[in-house]
This record gives C-alpha cells, sequence and structure tokens, in this order.
C-alpha cells in the first residue's frame, strides 16, 4: 500500500520529459512536512539515477501548485526549533530542521543537472513559490480564482528566513522583489509575467487536471538537448553558486539575518 507521501507526490514520464506532480491527495493544500520533502528528494534521486538526458517538469492538480510549508510544523517564526513535529519514521523534527532540509532541496533543485519547469496549476505560496523559483522555467495557467503567486510571510509574522531570501534575490527582479516580499499579495498570472517571475501564460483549461499541456511538453522536450553533454549543471553552478552557497549556509550563518 501507498504511504501517504507517495500518493502525494508520484513520479511519471512522458518520452524523455521526467514529471514530478503534486496529486492534492490526501492533502489538497499539497503542503509540505518533513516526510514529503524527504519523498520530493528521494524522487529527485530516481530522475537522476536514470543517467539519461531527459528535462523536469514539477506540477500539480487541482486549485494548489503548493502552499508551502505545513504551519503545523512550523512556530511562529522557521529560526525557532522548539517546536517539534514528525518526520515519516515518527522521529521529533525541530522547525529549524523543516526549514534547513527544505533548503537543501531547493539547492538542489538549482541546479539540477536537467532543464527544469515549474508550471503553476494552481495556487503557489511560500515554499511552492519558492520551489518554482528553483526552477530554470516558470510558466502559470491564467486563473484569477485559482492561480495566484504569494509569498505571505509578512502578513503570518514570519521572516523570509536566509535561504529563501537569497533565492528570492536571485530570481526576482527588484520590482517583483519588493511586491512579492514587502506587500504579501497574491499575484495573478499576467501581473507575474509583467514583473518577470513567469516566463509564459496558459489558458485556464490547460494545466489543472494534472497532465501537462502539449506547449510545455514541447519546450520541454526541445531542451532536452541541453543535458546530453553533462555540463549543465556546471554552469548552473557558474551562474547561481552563491545562492547555492547560502542554501547550504550553516545555520549560525542564517541566524544572523
Amino acid at each position: 500500500m501507498a504511504t501517504p507521501e507517495e500518493e502525494q507526490i508520484q513520479l511519471s514520464r512522458i518520452g524523455n520529459v521526467c514529471i514530478i506532480t503534486f496529486t492534492g491527495k490526501p492533502h489538497k493544500a499539497n503542503v509540505f512536512t518533513m516526510a514529503l520533502l524527504k519523498r520530493l528528494d528521494a524522487l529527485l534521486d530516481q530522475v537522476e539515477d536514470q543517467h539519461m538526458p531527459c528535462s523536469l517538469v514539477f506540477t500539480g492538480s487541482g486549485r494548489f501548485f503548493s502552499a508551502g510549508f505545513d504551519l503545523q510544523a512550523l512556530t511562529g517564526t522557521p529560526h525557532n526549533s522548539k517546536q517539534k513535529s514528525s518526520s515519516s519514521n515518527g522521529a521529533a523534527t525541530s522547525s529549524q530542521d523543516l526549514v534547513n532540509f527544505a533548503w537543501l532541496v531547493l539547492a538542489r533543485i538549482l541546479i539540477f543537472p536537467a532543464p527544469t519547469f515549474a508550471l503553476f496549476n494552481g495556487h503557489a505560496f511560500g515554499l511552492g513559490l519558492f520551489l518554482g523559483l528553483a526552477c530554470d522555467h516558470r510558466w502559470m495557467v491564467n486563473d484569477k480564482k485559482k492561480a495566484f503567486l504569494c509569498l505571505p510571510e509578512i502578513n503570518i509574522g514570519l521572516p523570509l528566513g536566509f535561504g529563501f531570501a537569497a533565492l528570492a534575490r536571485c530570481k526576482l527582479n527588484k520590482s517583483a522583489l519588493k511586491i512579492a516580499a514587502l506587500t504579501g499579495k497574491q499575484i495573478a498570472a499576467q501581473e507575474a509575467l509583467e514583473l518577470g517571475m513567469i516566463d509564459a501564460i496558459l489558458p485556464p483549461s490547460n494545466g489543472q487536471g494534472g497532465s501537462l499541456p502539449q506547449e510545455i511538453l514541447e519546450r520541454a522536450e526541445k531542451l532536452v538537448s541541453t543535458s546530453e553533454k553533462g555540463n549543465l549543471k556546471a554552469i548552473k553552478m557558474e551562474i547561481y553558486g552563491e545562492t547555492y552557497s547560502d542554501l547550504l549556509a550553516p545555520t549560525q550563518k542564517r541566524s544572523k539575518l
């Protein structure tokens, strides 16, 4: 029998395109616990272990791409390590451990040795948006009721956190960063495109049922060739190396923010 985490995040493949889908089952908002982050990390292992040129697409099914962290696993701030949650093996996990591991996963996606795409089928809040920012390319469904990008930390009393702030500075221009991080605004597709947060918009009928639209499949397939020479990860490291290091920085450095 599949675990809840295996039901929540699934890996499939169409041609040379690997697809990681947040299914909305059993949790419709696809919120991240330690167990779910470890499931995602394991699926990244599976993609890399194929040792075949590919592209990697992250998407969801239904109203949410991901609403970010499971806030019950956090206290009033991600830097408070006293609150405990449970990992998949039942061991206690501090909120800081949860944030740290999320940064490790994002660092891995940031320099992944294949082209990476985020298809925002629905809402992407907090960690959900940061996961998309770690990708090379971002597409979004144009649905003003069911698809918004948002960094809600300003409205719920949380800091961004050292690693998240570094990733935001790396991938967002100044205007987008100010609006997203300092207002907590829920940003619809057209504004996200104008701010440079995403690369393309898809009609509402595309991308919300969990299946990939033909447009993104074709684009992902076309870019598979960039992973064939084995130097894509090195080039990403040259471009994003400082942010990668920040995501892996020791806790002592992070706590100074």
